[in-house]
C-alpha cells in the first residue's frame, strides 16, 4: 500500500507507522489531502494538515481539497480545511469557484458555509455563469434563496439566459424560483420564458408582487 491508496482509504494508522511526503501528488497531481478530503476521512485530514500538508494546492485540473470535499459533500472537512486556511475564492482550471460546486450539486449547508467566510457570489466562470445561474440551472430553490441573501446578483453573467432557456422545462421548479425570488428583497427584471411552444410567460417580479400574463403567440 502507498500513500495514496492510504489517504483514499483513510488508514491513519499507516501514516502514522509509514515515512511519507504531505507535499507528493500522484499522476493526477493531487495530494494525499486531497484524496482524504474526497473521501470525508476527517481524523486523516486533519493529521495531514498538522504534517503541514498543503491546503490550496490543486491538482491538474485546479481543483483543491476543498472542492474535492464540496463535491462529494463532506461539510465537517469543507470546515476543517478552512479553518487552516483554505481559500473560499479559490477556482479551477474553469474558473469555476468553490461556491460555484456548492451551488452546481445542491450543497446548502456548505453553501452557507462558504458565504459566511466570505465567498464572493459574483464571480463568473469561463461560461459567463455565477453561482447564482448554476443553482437556478439545477432548480435548487434553497441554493438560491442563500445566495440572494447575501447579495447575489441576479443580472450578473448569464442569469437572464439562464432563466431563459435552462429552466423551461420545468414549470413546477420554476414556479418555485419564483417564490423564492418573491420573497427577496430586491427588483428583479422583467423575463420572458418561453416554457411551450405556443405560449409566452412574462414574469414582473418585485419586492413584493409579481405578474404573470399569457399570451398566446
Amino acid at each position: 500500500m502507498n500513500q495514496f491508496q492510504a489517504s483514499y482509504m483513510g488508514n491513519l494508522q499507516w501514516f502514522q507507522e509509514n515515512t511519507h511526503d504531505v507535499n507528493a501528488t500522484d499522476e493526477w497531481k493531487q495530494t494525499t489531502l486531497m484524496h482524504a478530503a474526497s473521501n470525508g476521512h476527517l481524523e486523516l485530514c486533519t493529521y495531514l494538515l498538522s504534517k503541514g500538508a498543503p491546503v490550496n494546492a490543486q491538482d491538474d485540473a485546479g481543483w483543491a481539497a476543498i472542492i474535492h470535499a464540496i463535491f462529494r459533500g463532506h461539510t465537517h472537512i469543507c470546515s476543517l480545511l478552512i479553518s487552516h486556511g483554505a481559500s473560499v475564492n479559490i477556482r479551477a482550471n474553469n474558473l469555476m469557484s468553490a461556491l460555484m460546486y456548492a451551488a452546481v450539486e445542491g450543497r446548502k449547508d456548505i453553501t452557507r458555509l462558504l458565504l459566511s467566510k466570505g465567498a464572493s457570489t459574483d464571480t463568473m466562470c469561463e461560461s459567463q455563469y455565477t453561482a447564482l445561474a448554476y443553482a437556478i440551472n439545477r432548480c435548487h430553490r434553497d441554493i438560491c434563496a442563500l445566495l440572494l441573501s447575501y447579495g447575489a446578483s441576479t443580472s450578473a453573467g448569464r442569469i437572464k439566459t439562464v432563466m431563459e432557456i435552462d429552466l423551461l422545462d420545468n414549470l413546477g421548479a420554476m414556479q418555485e424560483l419564483i417564490n423564492t425570488f418573491i420573497q427577496t428583497p430586491r427588483t428583479l427584471k422583467y423575463y420572458v420564458l418561453k416554457l411551450q411552444p405556443h405560449t409566452n410567460y412574462k414574469l414582473l417580479l418585485t419586492r413584493n408582487t409579481y405578474e404573470r400574463e399569457v399570451a398566446a403567440f
